[in-house]
């Protein structure tokens, strides 16, 4: 008893300081799998599996636009009944035809499926489906680059198709990209902890009850239209709710922060000039200069007014997520 207590009372004390770090540990009932309890920003997340060890950089990918990579269409009478749709057999070969007048279909397209979506009627008494009535077929493909998933607005064709083949709406959002090079990126327990401070770049309402069941590294590319110079690495936490349903998070995985200071040493009182060298194009700044001062500039100049030697830390951030770069012992004051 008095161990339990214990460990109830430094709970507690972590709750009392606004640390947002409670947890509670148990084990499923059937597999015996440890399952960790997180209380985060997001809701309750629960991680039965274990982090994955990552690389420490992955293939950055520009963007190199390229006529027919997005396109829209969309018909005026795309949701009705229709007596009879095109078979999920022949709507491959009619969307390719289709794609022609939209740019074709990209040499790194992945046939995902051609399916027939139905309109159900239900017996509202028995809950039970009485009829389903063919309303279009789709057929959609998806990008993946050296095995990763394109998570996010892009990356994706789909086109629905009614009766004879017509063209009831169109979705192309492509980006062709070329390899530029390598980029460090964070570990999952990093991206881990970004998620319990509900650091994330879909976040959703904070009473989420998911339960985390794959972890994996993929790349984010945005919606139709937007703006993207890279395809930006970011980890892809999956899981699912308490009613079934899937809820994936992004978090991003870039380490673009980075800043230089000149001069790194002197005599008291010495200004110091930092300048921000990130990555991508960040857009706020916080530098932690180490003597219990900060500032908000993206190029501050920072003097020192007592001897020592001091840790420097700039956390940045852009349109899709925040890093931090620190330097231990960067400034010494004589």
């Amino acid at each position: 008893m008095k161990t339990l207590k214990i460990v109830i009372a430094i709970l507690a004390i972590l709750v009392i300081a606004g640390i947002g770090i409670v947890f509670l540990t148990k084990y499923s009932g059937n597999s015996g799998t440890p399952v960790t309890f997180y209380k985060t920003a997001l809701g309750t997340i629960r991680l039965g599996i274990d982090l994955p060890d990552g690389p420490d950089n992955v293939t950055l990918y520009r963007v190199t636009p390229r006529y027919g990579d997005m396109a829209l269409f969309r018909s005026d009478h795309t949701e009705k009944i229709r007596q009879n749709v095109i078979s999920e057999a022949d709507a491959p070969a009619a969307a390719l035809a289709i794609l022609t007048n939209y740019g074709g279909l990209p040499s790194d397209a992945i046939f995902n499926n051609a399916e027939t979506q139905y309109a159900i009627q239900f017996d509202t008494t028995t809950n039970q489906v009485i009829a389903r009535y063919p309303v279009l077929t789709e057929v959609s493909y998806f990008q993946k680059l050296e095995d990763r998933s394109i998570v996010g607005g892009g990356g994706l064709i789909v086109v629905d198709l009614g009766e004879n083949g017509e063209l009831l709406e169109l979705r192309k959002v492509w980006r062709t990209v070329t390899p530029s090079g390598t980029v460090n990126i964070i570990s999952s327990s990093s991206a881990f902890e970004k998620i319990r401070q509900g650091d994330v770049i879909n976040p959703s309402k904070g009473d989420n009850d998911l339960n985390i069941t794959r972890i994996r590294l993929g790349y984010y590319e945005k919606g139709y239209n937007q703006t993207q110079e890279y395809l930006d690495p970011v980890w892809i936490f999956r899981g699912s709710l308490p009613d079934n349903t899937n809820m994936t998070f992004y978090v991003y995985a870039w380490q673009f922060a980075n800043f230089t200071a000149t001069p790194t040493s002197g005599k008291v009182p010495l200004n110091v000039n930092f300048t921000d060298t990130s990555d991508t194009s960040p857009n706020k700044w916080v530098w932690d200069f180490g003597d219990g001062t900060n500032s908000t500039e993206r190029n501050p100049v920072h003097q020192y007014t007592a001897a020592g030697t001091y840790n420097v830390s700039l956390k940045a951030w852009n349109d899709l997520g925040s890093d931090i770069m620190e330097k231990p012992g960067l400034i010494t004051i004589s």
